[in-house]
């Protein structure tokens, strides 16, 4: 294993833990595109909800390559007495794959369960609006790479928040 790379558990774990990421699409424009989503894993694969319009769907429908960054931080490492000796404690994961759209109504509401038990599972008991659910878009990335990587502290080093 590689010095400061993430292992697939520990992936995961980061993915499982977090909440939110930003997804990055390429633009018409040919710009990179990063849209804050939520999310949800599921085996292998990657979830996210949203509307059926806008420059992310838009920027989808073109192109299905994407990119899903996600970071947790923990403050800052002193690690030496000059201001400039000050280091982000992090882990991080880049997903690249590709997209579709669910279009099975099964397939969606298993997706919006399981993303509102991760999200706010206190609502999990709560009735769904299956009108809601069938108007909402849920898209799905196809993993084809995950790297993470991180920086933990020193145990002789003052952490700062």
């Amino acid at each position: 294993m590689e010095k400061f790379h993430l292992g697939a558990e520990e992936i995961n774990a980061l993915l499982d833990r977090k909440k939110d990421g930003v997804l990055s699409t390429i633009g018409q424009d040919g710009f990179p595109y990063g849209t804050p989503v939520n999310y949800v894993r599921i085996g292998e694969k990657i979830y996210f909800h949203g509307r059926h319009v806008g420059e992310k769907v838009s920027n989808l429908e073109a192109c299905g390559k994407v990119c899903l960054t996600v970071v947790e931080t923990g403050g800052f490492e002193r690690c030496g007495d000059c201001c400039n000796n000050t280091t982000t404690i992090y882990e991080s994961v880049i997903v690249r794959g590709t997209v579709t759209k669910v279009t099975d109504e099964a397939e969606k509401v298993k997706v919006l369960e399981a993303t509102i038990a991760k999200l706010v599972p206190e609502r999990v008991k709560d009735p769904m609006n299956p009108a809601a659910a069938k108007a909402a878009a849920v898209y799905e990335i196809k993993v084809e790479s995950a790297t993470g990587k991180y920086h933990r502290p020193m145990p002789e080093n003052k952490i700062m928040q």
